[in-house]
């Protein structure tokens, strides 16, 4: 934990030099832990190709051939929110409770563009007030991930009808508008896919 939070502290001030003219300062005691780390594997970090192929078993599990029978609907919806879930959650950064408790008003997303904005809500608290905040995910979507996540909020508002409101979650149980998908749910389905 110290050695990614001196890596990020010398990224952020690398950033803070080149783009805002900041005095720099000297990092040399933090040298030792901050290279260390790069070269050291943590067996609870996934790998960026651990992500891609998770990622694409979640898109096949989620959209079944049109061949084959969608037979279980709650499994293939859960399949569905897990990938959209997986897709927020690698371009945010953001830790689970808050990408699984994001409402319809959390969220401005389309082809172009991916809006999150983190806040307290009846569905999650947050940790510190730091906490609440305004992600871009744009840069890190394809343009086809941007297109899955807007077509999953766009078809939940299909679905919902009438009981649409903005204060739902976007990850709500069916038939239970008001109670989202347990982020453990969503979490564990996701690490099935990684494998």
């Amino acid at each position: 934990c110290k050695e990614i939070a001196a890596r990020e502290l010398a990224a952020f001030h690398t950033y803070l030099q080149e783009h805002h003219g900041l005095d720099v300062f000297d990092f040399s005691d933090l040298e030792g832990v901050a290279f260390a780390a790069e070269r050291q594997v943590d067996a609870e970090v996934i790998q960026p190709q651990e992500l891609v192929r998770g990622l694409a078993q979640l898109s096949a599990m989620a959209w079944p051939a049109p061949r084959e029978p969608a037979n279980d609907v709650v499994r293939t919806r859960l399949n569905r929110q897990t990938l959209v879930f997986t897709l927020l959650l690698g371009a945010s950064g953001g830790r689970l409770n808050e990408i699984a408790g994001l409402r319809f008003k959390d969220i401005l997303a389309n082809s172009d563009s991916t809006l999150m904005f983190v806040r307290p809500s009846r569905y999650r608290r947050l940790k510190t007030l730091a906490a609440r905040r305004i992600i871009d995910g744009t840069k890190r979507l394809s343009r086809l991930q941007r297109k899955v996540v807007s077509d999953w909020l766009a078809a939940e508002k299909v679905r919902l009808g009438k009981a649409w409101k903005s204060t739902l979650p976007i990850f709500g149980v069916d038939g239970e508008p008001k109670v989202r998908v347990a982020p453990q749910d969503l979490r564990d389905r996701a690490m099935e896919a990684l494998g």
